[in-house]
């Protein structure tokens, strides 16, 4: 499974996320690790663009998005020939996901490129 994580935060939340979180996002950025857009919300359509980039390099079985913020873009990605799936932020969707996902971190079959401090828990 191939894994990517960090797409399109926005900029001016990442002192909130480095408190809130306690993870290093600020320094991430800096470093190249975490692409970041513009102000304080998410920029959906560069979510997509970047979507649509990926989609040339890899494979996309599917895009998951929450259904409380990403409804148009999930409309918008759909017609681009993506298939989507609406992924709640809740345990009921979120803990079989989690489970499966430390199965296949325990098994060695995740994968995520280049080493990088955001995806290898430094």
């Amino acid at each position: 499974m191939w894994l990517r994580r960090g797409v399109g935060y926005p900029q001016d939340n990442l002192p909130l996320r480095v408190a809130r979180d306690h993870v290093p996002d600020d320094t991430w950025h800096t470093q190249g690790h975490l692409q970041t857009t513009e102000g304080n919300v998410v920029h959906y359509a560069y979510i997509e663009h970047h979507s649509q980039q990926l989609s040339e390099r890899f494979n996309i079985c599917e895009i998951a998005y929450d259904r409380w913020g990403g409804v148009q873009m999930s409309h918008n990605l759909e017609d681009a020939g993506f298939t989507v799936v609406v992924f709640g932020q809740g345990f009921r969707d979120m803990s079989p996901p989690s489970k499966k996902l430390m199965k296949l971190a325990l098994e060695g079959k995740l994968a995520h490129g280049a080493p990088s401090p955001v995806m290898d828990g430094r």
